[in-house]
């Protein structure tokens, strides 16, 4: 692993998110890695039995995504015995697992890290939006996690399908090294799932043939991952978002409070 200073980047990043913990406001903080902009955000209770790791999409700054889901916690009920901490990658491919996204840092390496550190003993909820909720979904496939968790998955525009006949990374077929494809659904149905999404969502930033194949746009394509998850007996719900277009912190708000604090 790449390593800098004596200290690989995994170490670097956990240092990092450590510095950015606080009260009542968020606290934004970067570094520079082998030339890729890492930001952090973090806010929520210094005494906390539920953590939440969030990924953004391109379309939300990291301050936004980490409100949005701070204040999903608090019209749950929750917000007083909750973390949150948010990290954005910026441009590297962090959706795609097995793949090098600084140096040879992986998705699911930082992300076991992260939940190992801070996440030990509590309830874990890991929240992506977009491409970010690629992400969440991508790694939720493979994760470590021992403990309560769920997977909060706001509308992306295309999603990896448990399909061992169709190729990664809207299937299975082809998943990446060193994951084993005949343990992922067993894996999955470990998990819980919400897909949220807003009721004006209309776009889609990926036209491959294959998205396509997912449905016409982001909500179309959500309702048919829900129905691929239950198909593999896969626990997940959807919500919509009334009136809310492709809008992270207003997607959450109105549609994940109960769901992050239960």
């Amino acid at each position: 692993m790449f390593k800098m200073c004596g200290l690989s980047v995994v170490t670097l990043i956990l240092l990092f998110i450590g510095q950015v913990f606080a009260v009542g406001k968020v606290e934004i903080s970067s570094t520079e890695i082998r030339g890729t902009k890492v930001r952090f955000a973090s806010i929520g209770s210094k005494v906390f039995d539920t953590v939440i790791f969030a990924i953004p999409g391109k379309e939300t700054t990291i301050q936004d995504m980490t409100l949005g889901v701070y204040n999903a916690a608090s019209k749950g009920g929750c917000s007083n015995r909750v973390k949150v901490i948010t990290v954005d990658f910026g441009k590297t491919p962090y959706n795609l697992l097995g793949r090098k996204l600084i140096g040879e840092l992986q998705l699911n390496v930082v992300m076991d890290k992260m939940v190992k550190k801070y996440g030990r003993g509590k309830k874990v909820v890991l929240v992506g939006f977009s491409k970010g909720a690629q992400a969440i979904q991508r790694y939720s496939l493979v994760h470590k996690i021992t403990g309560q968790k769920k997977f909060l998955l706001g509308c992306a525009s295309s999603w990896t399908f448990l399909d061992e006949k169709v190729n990664w990374k809207y299937g299975l077929r082809n998943f990446p090294p060193p994951f084993d494809v005949k343990s992922i659904v067993p894996h999955a149905r470990k998990n819980e799932y919400l897909i949220v999404c807003g009721s004006e969502d209309k776009g889609s930033s990926d036209n491959s043939k294959e998205a396509k194949a997912q449905g016409a746009g982001r909500i179309d394509r959500a309702k048919s991952l829900l129905k691929n998850l239950a198909s593999k007996k896969v626990k997940a719900n959807m919500r919509i978002a009334k009136g809310v277009g492709h809008n992270a912190a207003k997607v959450f708000e109105k549609t994940a409070g109960k769901y992050i604090c239960s």
